[in-house]
């Protein structure tokens, strides 16, 4: 069997931005931007992993 690579998952991509949101977050003293910074994060960064998963496997859909 030929070694695919794996599909990314939202998840672990939304818990990532939350993390590093909530760090930024308290680093420049904007806690209440913090979670809504690491989810747009954490999507943007799933969407590349998705164009780049794409492009490897061929799939479309």
């Amino acid at each position: 069997m030929l070694n695919e690579p794996k599909k990314p998952e939202l998840g672990n991509y939304i818990v990532g931005g939350l993390a590093i949101g909530m760090l930024l977050g308290v680093m420049f003293n904007k806690v209440q931007f913090g979670p809504l910074l690491g989810l747009v994060g954490g999507l943007l960064a799933h969407n590349i992993a998705m164009i780049n998963y794409r492009k490897k496997t061929g799939d479309m859909s």
